[in-house]
């Protein structure tokens, strides 16, 4: 390889490797402008890597923000489901589990979805497929959707 390659361009490449401050005179133009902008390379590649740094870490920060904002989401989804079973106290569904099926899907097809699925919730399995069996079948597979999503702590109106 240095049979090649002429002792001058072996020179200027030593001294930009050793940094040595000896002058040394390039055999041409085009290798005298090399060793000329070295130092101007040098600065535009650590400027432009220090550019590229700086947008990463303002990415990173944009998704640290988006997963907090959905943690914040879904904590926010996690207490109103709280808040919801709650609201389907046992009195309520001690009433609910003693009505007549038929009755009870009447009342419960009215109701909210969230309070709705939350007695049904509540009540024992035989109970609660009774109810939804004397309701209408589009009501019933709403308020059935409703219990699923609230067992996934899915927030209401959002695709799992």
């Amino acid at each position: 390889m240095g049979q090649d390659v002429s002792p001058g361009i072996f020179k200027a490449d030593m001294g930009l490797i050793t940094g040595s401050t000896t002058p040394i005179e390039p055999q041409s133009a085009s290798q005298q402008y090399c060793v000329n902008i070295a130092d101007q390379a040098a600065d535009a590649r650590f400027a432009w890597q220090a550019k590229t740094i700086n947008e990463l870490e303002k990415e990173i920060d944009k998704r640290l923000a988006e997963l907090e904002a959905k943690r914040a989401e879904y904590q926010e989804w996690s207490k109103k489901r709280e808040e919801i079973l709650a609201k389907a106290s046992e009195h309520v569904v001690s009433i609910y589990a003693k009505m007549r099926a038929d009755a009870a899907a009447l009342q419960l097809a009215v109701l909210d979805d969230e309070i709705a699925s939350a007695v049904l919730v509540k009540l024992n399995a035989r109970t609660a497929s009774a109810i939804l069996n004397e309701m209408e079948p589009g009501r019933a597979a709403q308020l059935t959707k409703a219990m699923v999503d609230a067992a996934r702590g899915t927030p209401a109106g959002k695709k799992s």
